[in-house]
């Protein structure tokens, strides 16, 4: 089975960082926030992947390249003008169904602990024409949401509704796992979109589309604030990916640049390079990008400091990002 990673958007709620650095390899876990996906999709069985891209395509090319440095054969296909979700994966069709009838659709730029392999062969275990990955959250808030019977069958879709009248706490988590008829329901040309067009429609003539729960951790990654919390919750252990850098619990002269009379209170991911001078305080969980340095004197609490920042002795900040953006411009072809 091969999958299409949806990494075409703007990202324009990550601003200004995305005007440095595409949101698929904005900072998580101090790596590229798409490699934890591509080595995600490497364990779940998947032989090949391709990525659509638009917005500074050459600066994910070139951290990403050919995916087998996360063990995925990978491909690209460049969007002059966005295509959507179903568009896009329309384009890539031939490449998608080369090996198999069946193949995966998921967001390249969120962080997720999904199985994918279950996903894939309960969908293939239901014949269904669509299956879509769903997680029950407190508040659907700006999610879509999706309504199913008893039997997992989706019967209804609502597209970010006042949570009052939200008729499922259900949400569309962006992971799919479609069979190769679904090229027949996609519009030839133009742009379009499987989770706002195509799947309300087929649901809405009786095809057979169907809901698949998981309880796994997932963000979005879709705002600063979402953006902070992923690295937060790899630095508190809350998922399992392959973080860069070593996890401290406080002050230890074993770990290059954390200085003995650093103050820390972890988890803290302590990125290549970073240096944590005498007297600094870290509250954690905090993460601490690749070569920045917390200067002596100055407190940080659960932050994400971005890769190269020098926070100076004066800062006190809590609960936020931290640490000069334009810096961002080719930070992993640095490390």
């Amino acid at each position: 089975m091969r999958a299409m990673i949806m990494a075409a958007g703007l990202g324009t709620r990550l601003r200004p960082l995305t005007e440095h650095l595409p949101k698929p390899i904005a900072p998580v876990g101090n790596r590229p926030c798409v490699a934890h996906l591509l080595e995600r999709l490497a364990a779940s069985g998947c032989t090949g992947a391709v990525m659509n891209l638009h917005h500074r395509p050459q600066a994910i090319v070139d951290v990403i390249g050919d995916g087998s440095g996360f063990g995925l054969p990978l491909e690209y296909s460049i969007e002059p003008e966005l295509l959507g979700t179903a568009g896009g994966t329309r384009r890539c069709l031939p490449f998608l169904l080369e090996e198999d009838d069946h193949f995966l659709v998921t967001s390249g730029d969120g962080l997720h602990a999904i199985d994918l392999a279950a996903l894939a062969a309960a969908h293939r275990a239901s014949g269904a024409l669509a299956t879509i990955t769903v997680k029950r959250v407190p508040d659907v808030t700006g999610f879509g949401v999706v309504v199913a019977d008893a039997g997992g069958r989706v019967t209804a879709f609502q597209e970010k509704p006042d949570p009052r009248d939200a008729l499922s706490d259900r949400v569309n988590v962006g992971v799919y796992c479609f069979s190769g008829a679904i090229m027949d329901e996609i519009p030839a040309s133009g742009a379009s979109d499987f989770g706002s067009e195509i799947l309300p429609r087929l649901v809405a003539a009786g095809a057979d589309v169907r809901a698949w729960d998981t309880d796994a951790y997932w963000s979005d990654i879709g705002s600063l604030e979402e953006l902070v919390n992923a690295n937060l919750a790899i630095a508190a252990g809350l998922v399992d990916v392959a973080a860069s850098g070593e996890l401290v619990m406080g002050a230890d002269a074993g770990v290059e640049g954390v200085h003995p009379g650093a103050v820390i209170g972890g988890p803290v991911l302590v990125g290549p390079g970073a240096v944590i001078e005498d007297g600094a305080v870290i509250d954690g969980p905090c993460v601490i990008g690749p070569r920045a340095r917390i200067r002596s004197g100055a407190r940080v609490v659960q932050s994400l400091v971005l890769p190269e920042a020098d926070i100076p002795g004066d800062a006190e900040a809590g609960g936020g990002i931290l640490g000069d953006e334009t810096l961002l411009d080719g930070v992993w072809l640095r490390a």
